[in-house]
């Protein structure tokens, strides 16, 4: 297990002070290429060749974090076949766990783009612990109530050359309305990704809401390239 406590700067949080959904996965994407480095799950003659790819992911919060907040984030490796590796996540908080996220990965083989075996890496994956939940999976949108285009940009772009995953969420918080915000704060999001967006490319996004349930899709080519669910609840004034 890796664990790494965070300072939350103001850079990392919106308008009330609450840390921003998508810095929780810039976070969880740093430690967990740490912690694949200790384990020998990511080896420096795999760098071009072969990276761990995230497929889902589900983050669900007790609490908002605020600026301030010292927060510790603990990952570690879980029981995982022979195509899917299972990470699991959890957020502390004055020595309390106050989140968690599960989910899955998989390997690939950077020039051929498809799925990789890690077994034939030689990759250690003899994890007895199993992961206590799993990344929900979400069935693409068949209706919407907002529509509109997204051009991927210089800043949305990682090392692949494709949109950055934690850049689909700050792009599903743009859709919601901004002064939902003020009376309402994240408690679930779940990611599956389905398709890469490379640099550049113009795809379409799709919002629908249900009451604190949001919905939101892109698409590119009629192809969904990503689905994400985000639950909010109403903030409890004491």
């Amino acid at each position: 297990m890796l664990r790494e406590t965070h300072h939350m700067g103001i850079t990392d949080c919106d308008y009330k002070g609450r840390v921003r959904p998508e810095i929780f996965f810039i976070v969880f994407g740093e430690i967990a290429t740490v912690d694949a480095m200790n384990l020998g799950l990511y080896r420096p003659d795999m760098v071009g060749r072969y990276g761990w790819v995230v497929v889902q992911q589900t983050l669900k919060l007790n609490e908002p974090v605020y600026e301030q907040d010292e927060i510790t984030f603990n990952t570690r490796t879980c029981k995982s076949s022979l195509a899917v590796f299972n990470r699991y996540y959890t957020i502390e908080k004055e020595g309390r766990q106050i989140g968690e996220c599960y989910s899955y990965w998989t390997l690939i083989d950077l020039e051929k783009r498809m799925m990789a075996r890690a077994k034939k890496l030689g990759l250690p994956m003899e994890e007895e612990f199993k992961m206590p939940g799993r990344p929900k999976k979400l069935k693409p949108m068949t209706d919407y109530d907002t529509h509109t285009t997204y051009t991927v940009k210089y800043s949305d772009t990682d090392t692949n050359n494709h949109m950055n995953n934690t850049r689909y969420v700050r792009l599903a918080s743009d859709m919601i309305d901004y002064d939902y915000y003020e009376n309402h704060t994240l408690k679930e999001i779940s990611i599956n990704y389905r398709k890469e967006i490379p640099a550049m490319s113009t795809f379409d996004v799709f919002k629908k809401q249900t009451d604190d349930q949001f919905m939101i899709e892109g698409r590119m080519d009629d192809d969904v390239c990503f689905t994400m669910e985000m639950i909010f609840e109403a903030i409890k004034n004491d």
